[in-house]
């Protein structure tokens, strides 16, 4: 018989990631907007899996 071992949950959770850069412009350099790089991610990484994040 095999033993089983209690799952420990992830080892790393993420939930609705967003990541923005500003957009500055003009002769002074303000702030003319954003540009958006991630939007609502969300994973979990369970001990053992692997993960690739490519961009």
């Amino acid at each position: 018989m095999s033993e089983r071992t209690p799952k420990a949950g992830p080892i790393l959770s993420v939930r609705e990631l967003r990541k923005y850069y500003p957009v500055r412009g003009g002769i002074f350099g303000g702030h003319r907007g954003d540009v958006k790089a991630v939007e609502s991610v969300s994973f979990h990484l369970e001990a053992g899996e692997t993960l690739g994040i490519v961009g």
